[in-house]
């Protein structure tokens, strides 16, 4: 065997390994390139037929209002439980060092802004926080019906 020949072999490895590092990541949140309508989050939940609820997975809860370092959260999709209750689905962090704060209903005349808050737990001091999503759903009660109009999210506002 030539040297040549001898180097070609792990040269040939290291060029699929690290062509296999540069492709997108299928995961929430990762640095892939997603081009499904998972990826809107603005939507009437009326209009919508395929707002089902992802999966079985989502965890059901509800605002802890003592969280930590509060900032807005994205959320992923509404569904409408009735006229005056929604169910927004969205991804978070692991409990107890990401945990839903807060929900912030503003309503204006076509829209209706909802805004989550989340932080860290009031119990997450030294605790081992894995940089891992959840699917998180929390149950939301507006104080007025939605009548039609459409459900934005509340962080792109503030974003801006």
């Amino acid at each position: 065997m030539t040297k040549r020949t001898k180097l070609l072999a792990p040269l040939t490895a290291l060029v699929f390994v690290l062509a296999a590092c540069g492709q997108p990541s299928p995961q929430p949140g990762g640095s892939g390139g997603s081009s499904g309508d998972e990826d809107v989050v603005s939507s009437n939940p009326n209009d919508n037929p395929s707002n089902d609820e992802p999966g079985p997975g989502a965890k059901l809860v509800t605002p802890q209002g003592d969280a930590q370092n509060v900032i807005p959260g994205a959320w992923r999709r509404v569904k409408m439980v009735d006229e005056d209750t929604l169910k927004v689905f969205f991804w978070g962090g692991v409990e107890p060092c990401s945990v839903l704060d807060s929900v912030d209903v503003s309503y204006f005349g076509d829209q209706v802004a909802l805004t989550l808050f989340h932080g860290a737990g009031a119990n997450s001091a030294n605790k081992v926080c894995p940089e891992l999503a959840v699917l998180k759903v929390v149950e939301v009660d507006l104080t007025e019906p939605l009548g039609g109009r459409d459900v934005v999210d509340g962080a792109d506002k503030l974003e801006k």
